[in-house]
C-alpha cells in the first residue's frame, strides 16, 4: 500500500527585509502529461517586520504529493508588501531556488491556460 505516510511541500521564503502581510499561494501538483493531480492553498504568516523575521515557511499536505514525477505549479501568488498589494507574479517577484524532490514552476503555462 502507497501513500501511508502525510506527503508535504514546505517552501521558505525572504521578505529581502520588507513587510510581507497575507501570502496566499495557489498550489497545483501537475503530472507530466500536464494533468493537474491536486490543488491547494498555502497561507504563509506575516513576516519581514524585522531582520529576524525575514523568513518564513509555509506548508501544503496532499495525498497526491506522495507520487513521484509530479512539479509543482505555483498558479498565483498575492501579498501586502510594505502595506500595499501585489500580485507577486504579475511583478515577477518569486524567485525560485532548486527543489527536490520536484521541480517549481510559476505560473501557468500557455497549454494550462487553455
Amino acid at each position: 500500500m502507497g501513500n501511508m505516510g502525510q506527503c508535504a511541500i514546505r517552501l521558505t521564503f525572504d521578505s529581502q527585509d520588507q513587510e510581507v502581510k497575507g501570502l496566499v499561494l495557489k498550489l497545483a501538483a501537475v503530472d507530466a502529461k500536464g494533468a493537474v493531480q491536486a490543488r491547494g492553498e498555502m497561507a504563509v504568516p506575516d513576516f519581514g517586520q524585522t531582520s529576524a523575521q525575514r523568513h518564513a515557511e509555509g506548508h501544503w499536505s496532499h495525498a497526491a504529493l506522495c507520487d513521484d514525477g509530479l512539479t509543482l505549479r505555483i498558479e498565483r501568488a498575492s501579498a501586502r508588501v510594505l502595506g500595499k498589494p501585489f500580485d507577486l507574479l504579475a511583478r515577477q517577484l518569486l524567485e525560485v531556488d532548486e527543489f527536490k524532490p520536484m521541480p517549481i514552476q510559476i505560473g501557468m503555462s500557455r497549454a494550462a491556460r487553455r
